[in-house]
Formats: C-alpha cells, structure tokens, sequence
C-alpha cells in the first residue's frame, strides 16, 4: 500500500471516495493488495480529514461576523397579490455564536 498512499491521499481529498472505489482505482494502475488494507488505510484518512475540517475558529468578542444571504428556492410568498421569493439574511457572531437573522419577500 506505500506506493500508493499519496495518490489515495490525493483523491480523498478531492472526493469522499469509499474503499471499494479507491481498490477499483488502485487496481487500474496495478496494485494487487487486498480490500481489508485500502478500507483501513481509507479510514484513518477520513477520520484525519474529518478532525482537520471540524476544527472550530476562534475570535476574540466583537472581532468577527460572518454573513450570508441568500432566498428560499422552493418557497414562495404570496404578498399584495403577488407570489413573491422568499429572502434570508444571517449572520453569525464569531465569539458567542450569536445569530441574527431577517427574512423578507421580493
């Protein structure tokens, strides 16, 4: 499996590929090991690749929001005798996780 580690590396990366699809890709290339190695080496990737994306950014109070806008595709409002799209702002506070949000029709 060496040889191979960082190509598989780089897929998951790119795509949470399964096992099963990583041994089909391996395997185009030449690689002639077993299932039960490519799904623990996948694994331990995946877990490594989950810690890394849940790692939580901190801010200092009043430092830092973030903000997204947006409407409701497959939410309509009928207002003054019109259907109207259904808008959404919201932002998140960076230090307390506070969220204000505001929703509107246009």
């Amino acid at each position: 499996m060496d040889p191979y580690k960082q190509i598989v590396d780089e897929w998951l990366e790119e795509a949470p590929y399964s096992a099963l699809r990583i041994l089909e890709k391996l395997r185009e290339m030449g690689f002639n090991g077993g299932y039960s190695i490519v799904k623990a080496y996948v694994s331990s990737r995946k877990m490594d690749l989950n810690e890394k994306a849940t790692v939580r950014f901190e801010t200092m109070p009043g430092k830092q929001g973030q903000m997204d806008w947006g409407f409701f595709e497959d939410h309509l409002v009928y207002e003054d005798g019109k259907w109207k799209k259904l808008y959404c702002f919201l932002m998140i506070l960076g230090y307390s996780r506070m969220r204000y949000h505001e929703t509107g029709s246009h």
